[in-house]
């Protein structure tokens, strides 16, 4: 939750600019655009991450693994293999998700999953999915 609205955050119009615009000079996302930041837009996107461990009980493997799974994540989000099987289409926030909000901006901010999103309705269904608009 407090990914999402950090993100969507860094996407305010007087924000934006200052902060996330160098991650989204990669029109295409590419892996190396997911980690391509300035050092307080990566700061405020990992500080859920940081702040979790010192509310919640955690093991510090426990907490390297997840800090090493959220990195690989957001490659995974940024490498353009957009293979993830339908029945979790509407429900994981995969590389064709990330792809569209590269793309258009303002949708498709969650991480990991798309509850958000469609809560807060900035969900997009990405192009690659939507059948009516394949060209064949």
């Amino acid at each position: 939750m407090l990914i999402y609205f950090i993100h969507r955050g860094l996407h305010h119009r007087l924000i934006y600019k200052h902060l996330h615009k160098t991650h989204h000079r990669w029109i295409v996302p590419t892996p190396f655009a997911s980690h391509a930041f300035q050092w307080l837009d990566g700061f405020l996107q990992s500080s859920p991450y940081h702040l979790y461990a010192f509310l919640f009980p955690l093991h510090k493997l426990a907490y390297l693994f997840f800090f090493v799974f959220v990195n690989f994540w957001t490659v995974s989000i940024h490498d353009g293999n957009y293979s993830v099987p339908k029945i979790f289409r509407p429900f994981i926030n995969g590389a064709a998700h990330h792809n569209d909000h590269h793309q258009y901006y303002d949708c498709n901010y969650g991480q990991f999953f798309t509850f958000w999103d469609r809560l807060f309705s900035s969900f997009r269904l990405p192009v690659i999915y939507d059948e009516k608009k394949k060209d064949y």
